[in-house]
Formats: C-alpha cells, sequence, structure tokens
C-alpha cells in the first residue's frame, strides 16, 4: 500500500465534495497544490504504527481522527526519500509521489475522492494509543528516547492518552 495520511477529519464526511478534499488534503496553506506527496509505502498491518510514529512526530495531541487513502491503487510512481519523523521505520518507508502540474494532482484528488468507500481507512485512535502504551511498556528505545527527551513534554497529551487506553 501507498498511502497518504490525511489532515483533516472532514475529509471522510459523505458531503465533502471532490473540489473540497482536494483543497484540504493536497494543498499548501499558502493555497498552491503540493507536487510532492508525503506517502509510506507499508503493509495494512503497520498501518497504526505508521499513524502513531507520523502523527507523535509532527503533533502535540492525537487528532480527533486518523485515517489514510491508499493512493497506491491510482498508478502513480513513488520516490523512496528520506523521511522526517522520529522514527526509523517511518523514515525508511517514506516515499514521494512526485506530480508535474496542478492538473496531476487534482486528478489524483479527484479520483482518490471518487473511491474513498474503498480507499480510505480511519484508524482507531485508540488502536494508536494502545500501540503508543506497549510500546513505552516494553521499553522500545526510539519512544522511551521521545518520552524522555526535549519533544517528550510538548508529546504528553500522547503519552496522557496511551496510558487511558493501554493502561
Amino acid at each position: 500500500m501507498l498511502i497518504r495520511v490525511l489532515k483533516r477529519k472532514t475529509s471522510l464526511a459523505p458531503e465533502t465534495d471532490a473540489l473540497t478534499f482536494l483543497q484540504a488534503e493536497f494543498a499548501h496553506k499558502d493555497g498552491g497544490y503540493d507536487h510532492r506527496l508525503s506517502c509510506y509505502e507499508v503493509e495494512q498491518a503497520e498501518c497504526v504504527r505508521t499513524h502513531a510514529e507520523h502523527f507523535v512526530s509532527f503533533t502535540q495531541r492525537p487528532p480527533a481522527t486518523l485515517a489514510h487513502v491508499d493512493v497506491g491503487r491510482f498508478g502513480p510512481v513513488s520516490v523512496a526519500t528520506p523521511g522526517e519523523t522520529d522514527f526509523q521505520f517511518t523514515r525508511e518507508h517514506y516515499r514521494e509521489v512526485v506530480l508535474d502540474d496542478d492538473g496531476a494532482v487534482a486528478r489524483l484528488a479527484f479520483s482518490a475522492h471518487a473511491a474513498l468507500a474503498e480507499a480510505a481507512t480511519e484508524v482507531p485512535k485508540d488502536a494508536v494509543c494502545a500501540y503508543i502504551a506497549a510500546a513505552l511498556a516494553r521499553g522500545d528505545a526510539e519512544w522511551v528516547a521521545l518520552r524522555d527527551g526535549p519533544k517528550g513534554k510538548d508529546r504528553e497529551r500522547w503519552w496522557k492518552a496511551g496510558q487511558r487506553v493501554g493502561g
């Protein structure tokens, strides 16, 4: 699978039209479209781990919805690129889909939107938090280093969510 982690809960809503989906998930904050799409090449069984590592690396608290769309099913070519997460697994599985122009971005986004029922997967936040709790409980070096390091205090809401779910 070649998954693109979705940014917004509303992207999965049935009332979200294709143009809104394009703007929410494939545009930069300045409004221009992203021609280098960040993705992860992973197996289905690795999606919870991928979401945990991605979101903890880049957000201070668990989002309401964690979801991704399998853009690989629409045929884009991905390029292995060094990732920027705090975890070796997601850095090694990071890929970029390089698209030539706004039209190519729109075509991919519209294809993904049209197939959301089959291509998108919501990942339960409790599963992600339980994964984090288990990693910390077994003493996973990367998770412990992140929790105890400089970013650890900023991620406190993640650790508390993991304790709530994972015990």
